[in-house]
């Protein structure tokens, strides 16, 4: 999915096609539709936690965890986020 800059972009559909992505196992996609988001919304701590959920199944624990962490701290009350 390719997103111009300036164009407006719904970044719930985008994240929910990521999150899709993300529990077929089809991690590259879903880490790419997540950074897109974070391109143009940068503190959108959900695309941040599926970031984290993405490099947790890979196994790369240490930077799953820091941007697990960044996401609660943006919405600290979010329990999808722990």
């Amino acid at each position: 999915m390719n997103i111009e800059p300036n164009k407006k972009i719904d970044s719930l559909a985008i994240l929910s096609e990521a999150y899709d992505h993300l529990k077929g196992g089809r991690y590259d996609e879903s880490e790419k539709l997540s950074n897109a988001v974070l391109q143009l919304e940068p503190q959108n701590a959900t695309a941040i936690s599926l970031l984290a959920s993405c490099l947790m199944k890979r196994g790369i624990f240490d930077k799953a965890v820091q941007y697990q962490e960044k996401a609660v701290s943006l919405e600290p009350g979010n329990v999808e986020h722990l």
